[in-house]
């Protein structure tokens, strides 16, 4: 006993323990890495996983070549007569077996359950990786975002200790250092808004990918996935219901057969009181009783087809809903391209000179506090509307590549 509780201890810790993370799901520089950690470390998948070894002893179990075990029955009598006594042995072996092609049936049907289960291992990975893709990209907006905010900041703060100084010279009304400290408190308002984005889209990321968020390294930039839209690649989620049709189908054509009545081949043995053996054999057939007196298995073929042909209209609506998201994609694709290319690279790169030259344009008297305010809000909005012009591409592009069935884990 002593030494039997340490090893359960043991085993109870080890099944209990968290999977070690993965090293290399520590480092998201890419949007292929956040699509395969969050893929291999789907819970639903893991769920899938275990659906696939359940199919896989369904079929071991429908592999049997014989329905039952032989029954023995084993009589023994003992006579007694006015002159004589004796003891009389009958004996009786009675062996089950199937002429109708169930056992066929049955392992087919076990083998299309196996097909669900794996295409929904692929549906989960696919999921997974497609919401890990959306989380990279929103943690990546941020932190550029942020970034951008803080250099604004740096910005304001400069006007408010300009307009402090000239407002203590004289120079200047106090209504302008108010207007460049309420500048100030929008900046860092701004600045913490792009902080917490960046930490609600790193926690969940992290989740996704199996480790810590304090631990989670991202990097990388806003470029949309060129992922190209082939019409002929199968989803998983089609996979998935065409498997269940199939399933259906098996499983009508197993009731069917399981019409057919089993016969049971009889031996018998026995030994009476006049000093004989006597051994034969024989057949036992069950005799199938119209409906209502005996079960026909009548409704439940039935209902089995009317599931098959119910799963066949789910995958007609689920394939017409993926046609109407792909176009969809493909033009919002296109909409948000023409959206991100009104914003130049020279005139955003400019926009970003002109926003740290503010101060010194004030310094030098080119530019009055409220003119610089003013084109501060107009440079900031145009920087801005550029970054979310970005964001909106990469994640229209992402819907359009989850849209056309690609293999999002194979991504660079």
């Amino acid at each position: 006993m002593s030494l039997l509780a340490p090893l359960a201890c043991g085993l109870v810790l080890a099944t209990s323990a968290p999977e070690p993370e993965t090293a290399s799901c520590r480092r998201i520089h890419s949007p292929g890495a956040a699509a395969r950690c969050a893929a291999a470390h789907a819970p639903a998948a893991r769920v899938a996983d275990a659906d696939v070894e359940v199919a896989h002893a369904r079929r071991d179990a429908a592999r049997v070549i014989l329905p039952e075990h032989p029954t023995l029955d084993v009589t023994v009598v003992r006579r007694r007569g006015p002159d004589d006594r004796d003891v009389n042995v009958y004996g009786t072996l009675r062996q089950p077996i199937e002429i109708g092609g169930q056992r066929r049936t049955r392992t087919r049907l076990a083998d299309a359950e196996i097909e669900i289960a794996r295409a929904e291992i692929a549906s989960a990975h696919r999921h997974a990786a497609s919401l890990a893709l959306g989380a990279y990209y929103d943690v990546i907006a941020a932190q550029r975002r942020g970034a951008e905010m803080t250099k604004v900041l740096e910005v304001t703060r400069k006007l408010e200790a300009l307009a402090g100084e000239r407002v203590g010279a004289g120079v200047s009304a106090g209504i302008e250092h108010e207007l460049a400290r309420a500048a100030r408190v929008l900046a860092q308002r701004r600045v913490l808004d792009a902080r917490r984005e960046e930490k609600v889209a790193r926690a969940r990321l992290a989740r996704m990918v199996g480790v810590a968020a304090k631990d989670l390294d991202v990097a990388g930039d806003l470029v949309p996935l060129d992922v190209p839209n082939d019409e002929r690649a199968m989803r998983p989620e089609i996979a998935v219901v065409s498997a269940q049709a199939r399933a259906h189908d098996r499983r009508t054509a197993m009731l069917r057969r399981s019409r057919v009545p089993t016969p049971a081949l009889i031996a018998t043995v026995q030994r009476d009181g006049f000093g004989e053996l006597v051994a034969g054999g024989g057949i036992s057939l069950g005799i199938p009783l119209p409906s209502p007196l005996g079960p026909n298995k009548r409704a439940e073929i039935a209902e089995s087809a009317a599931l098959g042909r119910r799963t066949r209209a789910d995958q007609f609506r689920i394939e017409h809903g993926i046609a109407l998201e792909r176009e969809t994609a493909a033009a919002d694709v296109i909409a948000r391209r023409e959206t991100l290319a009104l914003y130049e690279p020279e005139i955003t790169q400019s926009a970003s000179v002109a926003l740290d030259a503010l101060a010194e344009a004030m310094v030098a008297g080119q530019l009055d506090l409220r003119d610089a305010l003013m084109a501060q809000r107009t440079l900031l909005e145009l920087l801005q509307g550029r970054l979310d012009a970005q964001h909106e591409l990469c994640l229209a592009a992402l819907d359009a590549a989850r849209a056309s069935g690609a293999d999002l884990e194979a991504l660079r």
